[in-house]
């Protein structure tokens, strides 16, 4: 990534005129707050940051949170209400499934007519044209008029024009969840082969674990204010914990997200979940081990807004229960989360989910209801939960979430969650190195012998066990 400035987005404000006989209707998509009150619908407020060159920059936040007007300023699209946006090197936006495109012309024609808008000659595009229709896979159709393609084939050829123009910026709204599977997973492998060359990329999702594999950095959005900007991981961790807080804590959370940007202090919550090891008061199964480092604590900690459940403590346990966040791989342990509830909950579950670094999800485990025998739990009730498990996993470190779900007052919802709540550390196996990330082996690997029969009729086989 390189120290000079790709997109330059300054104070930038967007309003639209809203006919009063339409406000209503704007109220459902927009959360009160956008509207003044005077029929001037704000969509963003006062904006600002910078991109570099190279860099991937994700943009998450709830629907109406400004991501989309955001990508169509910065791509000229739309002129902002105040503020100025600058860029510099050619852009490719794909913000929507016909961005660019005429419906009455054919694919092929909208290829050349799309590619002209991105500042392709003729001849540059003759020379793209085959790797176009080969990436987006629709020949049979491509000379048929794009008002009779489906969604997903709009969205091929957008994705197959922006990828191969080569753009210096790449501007990608969350259309690519449109799509089949194979589709996708070409789509990100070209984003990440885009981002090896050095394009700057602005990419926006409502997948976290999308943001944190493919971003560089992150921004989250909302009613068109930029809350807090940073290390995807903590801003992930910021929006869940926003999205998952309570409707009427909801408006606290985003005071205190601001207030933590404006002072330049790291995401809200960053390792206030977690008591330091001087400080934990350790039940007698939960004493530290020699393969426990107390400096391996998470500074990326943040927890929703407990909901008559509380997780009080995360620990990993070895079998003679003690505490450890140093594991050897292939061996026995067990995360106990050790949980409180201040009131009455129904259909109470747990769960858990190992992540790496880069926040990839790797593993989980989730209790059922009935299967604890506790449909219901009384209102003062403590009790330890036990995820037995067997670290399969790459040498590295690695993060746990952890959660409570169940019904209050005959309503769903998470009861308490912990982001990053403890972190450990699997060391390497030089005798059985596990070649991926997890390994799916249930035992060594047998080698067995084939012998060749010299007057049979056919080779030897070895029945499975």
């Amino acid at each position: 990534m390189s120290s000079e400035v790709a997109i330059w987005v300054d104070g930038v404000s967007k309003r639209y005129e809203q006919p009063a006989k339409s406000r209503k209707g704007a109220e459902r998509v927009f959360e009160v707050g956008n509207d003044g009150g005077d029929g001037q619908l704000w969509t963003l407020k006062d904006v600002s940051f910078r991109v570099y060159k190279g860099e991937t920059l994700g943009i998450i936040g709830r629907n109406g949170a400004g991501k989309t007007t955001l990508l169509r300023v910065i791509s000229n699209i739309t002129q902002p209400t105040s503020g100025s946006v600058k860029v510099s090197g050619s852009i490719a936006p794909v913000l929507a499934l016909q961005s660019g495109f005429n419906p009455q012309f054919t694919g092929r024609e909208n290829v050349y007519l799309k590619c002209a808008i991105m500042g392709l000659s003729r001849k540059e595009t003759d020379n793209r044209i085959e790797d176009i229709l080969d990436f987006a896979n629709i020949h049979e159709f491509i000379d048929r008029p794009l008002r009779t393609y489906s969604n997903g084939m709009r969205a091929r050829l957008a994705f197959a024009v922006a990828f191969n123009a080569e753009p210096e910026i790449l501007v990608i709204d969350e259309v690519l969840a449109v799509g089949d599977e194979t589709f996708r997973r070409k789509c990100i492998a070209r984003i990440a082969a885009l981002k090896e060359n050095g394009t700057t990329i602005l990419f926006v999702s409502h997948s976290p674990p999308m943001v944190l594999q493919l971003c560089d950095r992150a921004i989250l959005l909302d009613k068109g204010e930029l809350l807090v900007a940073g290390d995807p991981k903590l801003i992930v961790s910021s929006y869940q914990r926003f999205v998952y807080a309570p409707h009427e804590e909801r408006s606290k959370v985003r005071a205190d997200l601001l207030a933590q940007a404006s002072n330049g202090a790291p995401a809200a919550g960053v390792g206030d979940a977690i008591p330091s090891p001087e400080t934990a008061d350790p039940s007698p199964k939960s004493l530290p081990s020699a393969d426990f480092d107390p400096a391996l604590v998470p500074q990326s900690t943040t927890e929703s807004i407990p909901q008559g459940a509380r997780i009080i403590e995360t620990a990993i346990l070895d079998q003679d229960d003690r505490r450890v966040n140093l594991l050897s791989p292939r061996q026995a342990y067990k995360l106990t989360l050790t949980v409180v509830f201040p009131q009455p909950g129904t259909q109470v579950r747990y769960k858990m989910i190992i992540k790496t670094v880069e926040g990839l999800e790797v593993a989980g485990a989730e209790s059922h209801p009935q299967a604890d025998n506790r449909p219901f739990v009384d209102a003062g009730t403590k009790l330890v939960v036990t995820f037995p498990f067997v670290t399969r996993l790459a040498p590295g470190t690695y993060f746990v979430d952890a959660g409570i779900v169940g019904k209050i007052e005959n309503r769903t919802m998470v009861l308490h969650r912990i982001t990053d709540a403890v972190a450990f550390r699997v060391a390497a196996d030089p005798d059985r190195p596990i070649m991926a990330l997890t390994d799916i082996s249930a035992g060594p690997v047998r080698e067995v012998a084939a012998h060749h029969a010299t007057n049979q009729a056919g080779a030897e086989q070895t029945k499975a066990g």
